[in-house]
């Protein structure tokens, strides 16, 4: 029990040291923006012309080092949450549906910083990008990504679970379709959309590898996955202000 005690406290402080290495990263380098844009068709445009000729396109410019320090600070509190849930008596459960609306606060705000930390990368990723397909893309990734993660029910329905891949595959191909084609840095970038698909990845491994999965395999997996998207945010922030993502 005294090593179960100092493993939870040693993950509840790797939350706090992540936000801190998140903002001195924020802070050492220049400030980040990025351009997000919406399309809407120009007035008195009719079928006998051609629409590409008659659109308008509406810049946005994006303060990126609020959001990724709200992310981070989220990311702190649910280490902090799931330390708790597991000392609560949570710990040795099985992870099943019971088990998650106990914890149902603690679930949401888990897919919210999910969603947030999505989001920061398509941000950086199509930057500048159509808004509303980089939106489609994050919502798309996060709520199938949630659903592979659900508890299973005893009897487990193939045709759902592959509907639920084939959807988050929908919103990780729109983040891939809507990139720079002219990026001299599509590399580096694509190589950053890798690196997303394996934290996910890790993510629904860690959920559904056990027949039962217990409470604690989840915490520990959701832990893990706050971590690695933190170093994955810092990476992407530290790339920008390195002219590694940039167009030219």
């Amino acid at each position: 029990m005294a090593n179960a005690g100092g493993t939870r406290k040693l993950l509840m402080l790797g939350g706090y040291v992540q936000f801190l290495v998140t903002a001195v990263v924020v802070l050492f380098y220049p400030l980040v923006e990025v351009q997000v844009f919406t399309v809407s068709a120009s007035p008195g445009l009719n079928l006998s012309q051609h629409a590409c000729d008659h659109v308008q396109l509406h810049p946005v410019t994006l303060l990126y080092p609020l959001p990724v320090l709200a992310t981070s600070l989220l990311g702190a509190f649910l280490c902090s949450s799931t330390v708790a849930l597991l000392e609560q008596g949570l710990s040795g459960a099985d992870f099943t549906q019971e088990a998650l609306d106990e914890g149902g606060v603690w679930n949401m705000l888990f897919w919210a910083y999910s969603a947030l930390a999505h989001a920061l990368a398509v941000m950086l990723l199509l930057s500048p990008g159509d808004a509303y397909q980089g939106v489609l893309g994050v919502l798309l990734m996060t709520y199938f990504l949630c659903r592979i993660t659900a508890p299973k029910a005893q009897e487990i329905t193939i045709t759902l679970e592959n509907f639920y891949l084939l959807g988050y595959a929908l919103g990780f191909v729109l983040v891939l379709y809507g990139m720079p084609a002219d990026a001299s840095s599509s590399g580096m970038r694509y190589y950053i959309v890798f690196v997303v698909g394996v934290i996910d990845y890790c993510l629904g491994v860690g959920h559904t590898w056990d027949r039962q999965a217990t409470f604690d395999t989840v915490a520990h997996c959701r832990l893990f996955y706050i971590y690695a998207q933190s170093v994955c945010i810092c990476a992407i922030y530290a790339a920008w202000n390195d002219q590694l993502l940039h167009l030219v």
